[in-house]
């Protein structure tokens, strides 16, 4: 019988020893160690965000330029003066190329215009020579410039619409 009322004993001891209550952390401990979790995790989340600003054009940010002021103080102003510069340029540039377009169509409006106009009096005078097929043929050949540039600024004109 002892070792049965020793075994109970030390079975009481051990759930003793075990006991919940006392083996509880206490509930400071638990809230400290949860809002120091949630701290770290807010600091975490907020080093990790990432502000990204896209900016396009000719010139900076009102910001940057501001910025670059502080640097030296007439650097803003240099690159303003810097962007009107290209824009200029590009302007010029544009222009040019516009007149030099215009220059090569004209030049092609008149050689069609001359071009057709000798078929056609070449055609007429084979034809008041009496050569018709001759004649048909100088005045086809000669007006065909003139049809395909018409031709092709009614194709233009209806792509432009």
């Amino acid at each position: 019988m002892e070792k049965k009322s020793e075994k109970s004993e030390k079975s009481k001891a051990t759930l003793q020893s075990s006991d919940p209550v006392k083996d509880a952390i206490p509930i400071e401990q638990i809230s400290n160690l949860i809002q120091k979790t949630l701290q770290a995790t807010i600091k975490t989340t907020l080093q990790a965000s990432i502000k990204q600003t896209i900016h396009s054009g000719p010139l900076p940010t009102p910001r940057d330029l501001a910025a670059y002021k502080k640097v030296l103080p007439n650097l803003a102003e240099k690159i303003v003066t810097m962007a009107e510069k290209e824009q200029d340029f590009r302007h010029s540039r544009i222009d040019k190329d516009n007149d030099a377009e215009i220059k090569n169509n004209k030049a092609g409006l008149i050689g069609t215009i001359i071009i057709t106009t000798s078929g056609l009096i070449l055609g007429f005078i084979l034809a008041i020579l009496g050569h018709t097929g001759e004649a048909i043929a100088a005045i086809g050949f000669g007006s065909s410039p003139g049809i395909a540039s018409i031709v092709s600024e009614i194709l233009k004109k209806r792509k432009d619409n």
